[in-house]
């Protein structure tokens, strides 16, 4: 049996997705390693890029040229360290924000903020942190877990995008990273570092 290997060139656009369903939004990361063929796009499209888009619920992927303007550009080593940071760190952030939570709502114990100063009932935790010049915020609500939302928002050619990202979606993501990794390096992407680093805390 014929064994067969097929990988993209360096300037061919490698897409990673998940698409949407009745109960997630979808998010798709276009990563160009190079300036892509205009075949793909006739706009500027940088090499070292990856273009982060979100769907709504049950909405398909659109063609590129229609949502690139909306989407939140970054560089392909800040994803990939985004990706390694949901992979590894955030369940543990995850299950710190769900016992906070939890002590809100119990109504008779109160949430200690700061010396004398309380609450009791509902309210909410944020967590932050920057990826490079990438910016994440996580917000989870007590009393509405409909409302918990994470969001990544980046500064580039003059203006701020984000993208509302769904965490189940970006942690199923996230799994397959080491697989993304060797289908860029077999691409041709050189890492600006020897490992991935991960954010300080």
């Amino acid at each position: 049996m014929d064994s067969f290997t097929m990988m993209p060139n360096r300037n061919s656009p490698l897409v990673h997705e998940i698409g949407s369903d009745a109960k997630n939004p979808g998010i798709q990361a276009i990563i160009f390693i190079e300036k892509p063929s205009r075949v793909f796009t006739n706009n500027a499209v940088d090499g070292n890029s990856v273009y982060l888009i979100n769907t709504e619920i049950g909405e398909f992927f659109k063609p590129f040229h229609l949502v690139e303007d909306r989407a939140v550009v970054l560089t392909i080593d800040i994803y990939l360290n985004f990706l390694k940071f949901i992979r590894d760190l955030w369940p543990d952030i995850e299950k710190n924000m769900t016992v906070k939570i939890n002590k809100m709502k119990k109504f008779n114990v109160p949430i200690i903020l700061e010396p004398n100063i309380h609450f009791y009932c509902h309210g909410w935790c944020m967590f932050q942190q920057y990826f490079d010049d990438a910016f994440l915020q996580v917000r989870k609500e007590s009393d509405n877990p409909k409302n918990d939302c994470m969001v990544l928002q980046r500064y580039h050619n003059n203006t701020t995008k984000s993208a509302k990202l769904s965490i189940e979606v970006i942690q199923k993501m996230a799994k397959n990273l080491d697989k993304l990794v060797t289908v860029l390096e077999t691409a041709g992407y050189k890492r600006p570092e020897e490992q991935l680093s991960m954010p300080q805390l």
